[in-house]
């Protein structure tokens, strides 16, 4: 099977998801071990960087449930005719 190189990948991701999100996705995820690496040299313990963590999905939480209802409303389902019955 072939493989994508990177780029191209990334590149995909961030025009069907948008550049903003993955962008910001990409960032926390390549620079989260790095602050956990110098937290564990730092203080030969990972719980500083942990509790920071928490306290920025606390915050993240926070932001998610202001955003409020969805604003479009749900579609009707598509009738659908029920199967008909035969005796066996």
């Amino acid at each position: 099977m072939m493989r994508l190189p990177a780029v191209w990948t990334t590149n995909l991701v961030a025009l069907l998801f948008g550049a903003t999100m993955f962008g910001i996705f990409a960032f926390g995820v390549g620079i989260g071990p790095a602050l956990s690496g110098g937290s564990f040299d730092l203080f030969r313990s990972y719980t500083p960087i942990f509790m920071v963590y928490e306290v920025f999905l606390a915050v993240s939480c926070v932001i998610f449930l202001r955003l409020g209802p969805y604003p479009y409303p749900a579609r009707e389902p598509a009738h659908v005719e029920p199967a008909l019955k035969m005796p066996a």
